[in-house]
């Protein structure tokens, strides 16, 4: 069978209702990214779209996708007649947050199905090697078969990386970690809880920087570092000459003034360090944060000081 003769229509399970429901919680192949190690998305991304503030790209229609969706059919009806079993998409909820949506599931195995139409590279690291080495599943694919044995509870999970242009089929068994388990409910709530309940954003990271060669921004980039340099050379000159008046004031002249100058020698109390305070342990602070504000950050790549 050839996979480009199979209809486009829809079998994995995704509904309207489902779509609608998934933004209300995290997702299978959300929870790699909020775990970071999605090559694909970031959590500010993701944090975008499940507070409204931007609609999901619409991607369906791209020919890496619509490959996957037809190759996706065509690997399960292979894998039915395999195990002699029926495997039908299912959607599954675990509490308030906690989502997946399978490729497939197996009533009377208890298993689930994670089908991917990976690229040759990935495909062929899937593959277990000449001396029985067992096959490699990209860590964000690993963690969505975790995040879907959690949530069903399925004795297995069957990942299955489907080269649809010769129907090449590589299986590898993904038994649940309960330990891995309460790592990622406890991430995913706790991200949910705090970005999206609280709409605290996630830190940017350098994949959410758009470039920008607009004429204006580059004239602006450029004097900016231009000034920052001369900032930086004078505040190396203002620090010496500080330390040369700071040489004037003692624990018995602890102010001095002239020409123009006031020097003074205080004793500043530390801060409190809050989480060596046993009766706070376990108090959430974070009820207690007062409102958000923007700040706008610029700085120069490569240093580490910021001006805001």
């Amino acid at each position: 069978m050839n996979y480009w003769e199979v209809k486009n229509e829809n079998t994995s399970g995704v509904t309207e209702a489902w779509i609608q429901k998934r933004k209300l919680g995290i997702g299978g192949s959300e929870i790699a990214i909020i775990m970071g190690k999605s090559p694909y998305r970031t959590a500010y991304s993701l944090w975008l779209e499940k507070t409204a503030r931007k609609a999901p790209d619409n991607i369906s229609a791209l020919p890496h996708v619509q490959r996957g969706i037809i190759g996706e059919k065509a690997c399960r009806l292979l894998l039915e007649r395999k195990y002699m079993t029926m495997f039908s998409p299912k959607s599954w909820e675990l509490g308030e947050v906690c989502r997946c949506n399978d490729d497939g599931y197996s009533l009377d195995r208890n298993w689930i199905l994670e089908i991917k139409c990976m690229g040759a590279k990935a495909h062929e690291a899937a593959r277990p090697g000449p001396s029985g080495e067992p096959g490699v599943i990209p860590e964000h694919y690993r963690l969505q078969c975790q995040w879907n044995l959690m949530i069903s509870g399925a004795d297995k999970c069957l990942f299955v990386s489907y080269r649809p242009e010769d129907e090449d089929m590589v299986e590898i068994e993904v038994l649940p970690d309960i330990e891995e388990h309460k790592i990622l409910k406890t991430t995913a709530e706790r991200w949910w809880e705090v970005h999206v309940v609280r709409d605290m954003a996630p830190a940017l990271s350098t994949k959410d920087y758009v470039a920008c060669d607009l004429e204006e921004y580059v004239r602006a980039a450029k004097e900016f570092k231009r000034i920052k340099g001369q900032i930086a050379e004078l505040e190396l000159l203002l620090e010496k000459e500080r330390k040369s008046l700071s040489c004037f004031v003692t624990p018995d002249i602890p102010a001095v003034k002239g020409a123009g100058i006031k020097v003074s020698r205080t004793l500043r109390k530390g801060a409190v360090d809050y989480k060596s305070i046993r009766e706070l342990s376990g108090v959430d602070l974070e009820a207690h944060r007062k409102p958000s504000q923007v700040v706008v950050t610029v700085h120069i790549e490569g240093e580490s000081d910021e001006t805001t």
